[in-house]
Formats: structure tokens, sequence, C-alpha cells
């Protein structure tokens, strides 16, 4: 049984406001799941959060915390095969980044590789984004 008194929302992220908890039978919460116009569209759920049409994608779920931050990577060529590289390495700014290239410039110079850039990496997710749910 969900906790009706914490946030909540879809399994797909959406926001939903609950109306109602003692709606009776088998569907007793009432509420409405907020659409991606901003429109609010009725729904209804058992105690456990599931919907009465079974879309999966409606079930109701605690609300996760989401997580914002930047991190910057440099970006090499490889000078040989033309290929370019993904970074390993991130930092917390393009200062940091920028000093971890010059202090290991001879290093990279005989790998053959060369900067090309150095990029802005913005992270806005929440736990489980990106991932398949199964039920």
């Amino acid at each position: 049984m969900l906790n009706f008194d914490l946030p909540l929302q879809t399994k797909n992220g959406r926001e939903v406001e609950i109306w109602r908890r003692d709606a009776g039978g088998m569907y007793p919460i009432l509420g409405a799941i907020r659409t991606e116009q901003g429109t609010l569209e009725p729904a209804r759920w058992t105690v456990n959060g599931h919907t009465d049409d079974d879309n999966a994608s409606n079930f109701l779920e605690y609300k996760k915390e989401r997580i914002e931050f930047t991190e910057y990577a440099n970006i090499y060529k490889d000078t040989n095969s033309e290929r370019i590289l993904t970074p390993d390495k991130r930092f917390k700014s393009r200062e940091d980044a920028e000093d971890n290239h010059q202090e290991n410039l001879e290093e990279i110079k005989k790998k053959g590789l060369k900067r090309i850039a150095c990029i802005e990496i913005a992270i806005n997710a929440a736990e489980g984004d990106g991932l398949k749910d199964y039920f």
C-alpha cells in the first residue's frame, strides 16, 4: 500500500494530483495525471497505485528527487586513425579540464592525440531515468 501523504508521480514521471482516497471499490484513489500539454486527465488507482486501465506507465510511485549538475570533458582525436576518443575523465569546471590537459600534454602528444574540444555536460536526471522498468 502506498503512502498517499508522500509526493507521488506516475511510473513515467508525470505529475499527479490526488483528490480523494475514500471512493470505495477496487479503485478508491481518485485524482488526475498531468498531460504533456499541461491539462489534467482524470484517473483512479488501487491502494497499491495501479490504474483501472492497467497502463503500467500510469501506475503510481514515490516522486524521485532530480539531480542537476554540470561537468566538463576534454575530447581528443587520434591523429593516426582519425578516431574521436570519448572522455574517461570528467571535471567540475572548464578550468580543471584545461589544467588536466596542460599537466598531461607531453603524454597526450606521445600517444598521438590532439584535443579538439572541451565540452560541457549538463546532467538533469532522476534515479532510473533511461532504464526500462520491469514489472
